[in-house]
Order: C-alpha cells, then sequence, then structure tokens
C-alpha cells in the first residue's frame, strides 16, 4: 500500500430509524520502521500519525481520544517490537471505559493473516473435540471478532481493489472510491460516501436477505 494511500472504514448500526456512526476503522500494513522511513522520505506527513504523547503517557490518551468508547488495534501486534506494542496495549487501556465511538486500527495488518489467525484459533478449540469447523468458529478466532461487519469501506486515489483489507468482511458492503489521495480526503468526501450509501441501501440490505 502505497504510504499516500490509505483504507478507511465508516461502519453504522441502524437502530429503528436512527442512524448512529459505532465503528470507524483504519487500515495501516507499515510497521514502525517503515512508517519512520516514509516520514524521512517526506511521503507521509505527519499530521496522519497518531500523536506521540498518546503513546508515551497512555492517561493523556484518554483525554485526547474522549470522544471514542474504545481504541483498539489489531493485527500481528507481535511482529512489532517491545516497546511498542506495550504503548499500544497502554493507550487501549486508558481508552478502555470510554462511552462514544470505536476507533481501530489495523496496524501489520492483511486480511490473509486474520483468516489463517482464526484458523489457527478454531483448530485449536476443536483440537480434543468435535472436528468440524464453522464459519462462526472461524470469526470468533478473527481480529475483528465482536464488530459488525462494515457498510461501506472508502479506498482513495482512485483504486478499486482493497489491497488485502478485511476480505472476509466487506461481501455486502458498498466500496466508496474517491480520486483523492488520503491525506486530502475531507468532510465533503465522507458525505458523499454516506450519500453513495443510501443511494444503495436498499439493494445492499436485498442481497444480504439472500444469503
Amino acid at each position: 500500500m502505497s504510504s499516500k494511500r490509505g483504507h478507511a472504514v465508516m461502519e453504522r448500526e441502524l437502530a429503528h430509524k436512527d442512524e448512529e456512526l459505532k465503528v470507524v476503522a483504519v487500515g495501516a500494513r507499515h510497521h514502525k520502521a517503515q512508517l519512520a522511513q516514509a516520514l524521512e522520505k517526506g511521503q507521509l506527513p505527519p499530521k496522519f500519525l497518531l500523536k506521540e504523547d498518546c503513546f508515551k503517557y497512555p492517561s493523556r490518551a484518554a483525554n485526547y481520544l474522549d470522544v471514542l468508547r474504545t481504541l483498539e488495534v489489531q493485527g500481528k501486534l507481535d511482529t512489532l517490537d517491545e516497546p511498542t506494542r506495550e504503548a499500544i496495549q497502554g493507550v487501549m487501556d486508558a481508552t478502555a471505559k470510554n462511552t462514544k465511538m470505536v476507533l481501530l486500527i489495523c496496524l501489520a495488518y492483511t486480511s490473509t493473516d486474520e483468516i489463517v489467525h482464526g484458523v489457527k484459533g478454531a483448530v485449536t478449540e476443536k483440537i480434543d473435540g468435535d472436528a468440524s469447523i464453522s464459519v462462526e468458529d472461524l470469526e470468533k478466532n478473527m481480529y475483528y471478532a465482536g464488530c459488525p461487519d462494515p457498510d461501506i469501506l472508502v479506498r482513495t486515489s482512485g483504486e478499486t481493489r482493497l489491497s488485502n483489507f478485511l476480505l472476509w468482511q466487506t461481501t455486502h458492503c458498498l466500496l466508496y472510491c474517491p480520486r483523492c489521495l488520503w491525506p486530502e480526503i475531507s468532510l465533503r468526501h465522507l458525505v458523499w460516501g454516506v450519500v453513495q450509501y443510501q443511494r444503495n441501501y436498499q439493494y445492499l440490505e436485498k442481497i444480504k436477505k439472500k444469503m
């Protein structure tokens, strides 16, 4: 994934006639060293990195991210260095009791890794019992377990491919591909994405019911 390109997922849960944004997930497959190299080359604007203070001082994260119910980071976190893993865990702990939106960061993540992780977890659970494995067994062992499937996936730069991002969860998802690059995405792009979702809502719901 180019350092100027990104993914964002906007997810909504419909409660009766009210619409409320519950989860926002963003994807970054770069490791810490790759991010640093990209920044040195001027390829990644610093403003799009999470503030360093949030990782150094977890108590500040609760205030900085007070609009969130919680912050979760998912992916192959064991490939990150120990200080980074500890900092990430500190931020997640500091925001665990927040009461609003969820921010889900997919770091060192590919959908292939997630599916393999789900299979391994399901096999481990079944090793001493019933050998049959269901879709539910896989899903509860995947990184994304417990989160609703996305309604809208935003892929910037005009690309129409998912680049190994949330392949399992986007079967009935609207793929919105604005031509702007990730650093230039703005509120008007997001609003237009929601409008496109509203226009396709009945069709997407019809497809879901057929599954």
